[in-house]
Parts: structure tokens; C-alpha cells; sequence
């Protein structure tokens, strides 16, 4: 819920080009009734891996390409970027 809201805030302020939600995992914010956070989430350790492994994939490769095109201008308004 919390990344709709701020999707939402962003794009009431013209933002919302700038925003990318990379989510692994998801869970209710709240459980079923009679249900332990945990058991809410029907996830394994191997399945909760994997998730992380896969966000940190596409996140990589979502930095990398902005970096390279640059399509916002960034780096026009702050320098170059360091390694």
C-alpha cells in the first residue's frame, strides 16, 4: 500500500517519472484473522532468497541503463558520476 501512496504523492507533484517500486516480496499489512504474521507469508527461506536475488537483478540493470542514458539529465545538473 505504502509504495500507491507514494506513486500517488509523486505524481500529484509532477514526480512520478522519477519513481520505480522494485518489490520482492509481498505480504499483507495485516493477517487473516487468527493468522500469526508469519503464517501470512508463504514463503520459504529458499523462496525469500530467490526474491532478493531476483530484486537485486532488476535493480542493478535499472541502475546500470539510467546511468548509461542518463534520460533524465542528472548528470547535466550535478556532474559526472564517480565510481
Amino acid at each position: 500500500m505504502e509504495d500507491a501512496a507514494t506513486a500517488t504523492a509523486l505524481e500529484r507533484f509532477d514526480l512520478l517519472e522519477r519513481y520505480l517500486s522494485v518489490r520482492a516480496v509481498a505480504n499483507y499489512d495485516r493477517p487473516a484473522p487468527g493468522e500469526t504474521v508469519e503464517e501470512s507469508f508463504d514463503g520459504t527461506a529458499s523462496s525469500l532468497a530467490l526474491a532478493i536475488d531476483n530484486a537485486e537483478r532488476v535493480g542493478s540493470a535499472v541502475v546500470e541503463e539510467l546511468l548509461e542514458t542518463d534520460p533524465l539529465g542528472v548528470r547535466d545538473e550535478r556532474g559526472p558520476v564517480e565510481n
